[in-house]
């Protein structure tokens, strides 16, 4: 079996290489992380959003999650990853979503956020389709 499909890592590092990645055979477009991720793939001020935005050329697909708040929720005292205690962890992730589409309207690009989960999210991003796609992940 063959996969003939990629996409680049938006981050701090890399800014300047985004118009390059999205051109690579195969690449679907960039992926960033406004929240917790592996390794250096976090992003999760306004400055590097933005930057990243005004970059690419293509749809930039985002989790879109709010660093400080993660950090907060992993402050307390929840237990490792559970399914009752998941969500309580894990970014409501409003406050987030809010900020990508501003910053998206502001670099006039478009983004897709990943995996909605909240039922608050899908007001805002159907008053967002000028710049905003999404794609539901009902199970987290």
């Amino acid at each position: 079996m063959h996969c003939d499909f990629a996409s680049g890592r938006g981050t701090h590092d890399n800014i300047a290489d985004i118009p390059e990645l999205e051109r690579l055979p195969g690449a679907a477009g960039i992926k960033v992380f406004m929240g917790s991720s592996t390794g250096k793939l976090l992003v999760p001020d306004d400055a590097g959003v933005l930057a990243i935005l005004k970059a690419t050329r293509r749809r930039a697909a985002f989790h879109s999650e709010d660093e400080a708040r993660l950090a907060e929720r992993r402050a307390c005292a929840f237990p490792a990853i559970r399914p009752r205690t998941r969500l309580a962890r894990r970014n409501r992730r409003l406050r987030c979503t809010e900020r990508l589409i501003r910053l998206a309207r502001e670099a006039r690009a478009q983004v897709h956020v990943l995996h909605i989960s909240t039922r608050e999210e899908i007001p805002l991003l159907q008053g967002a389709k000028d710049v905003a796609a999404c794609e539901a992940t009902p199970h987290i």
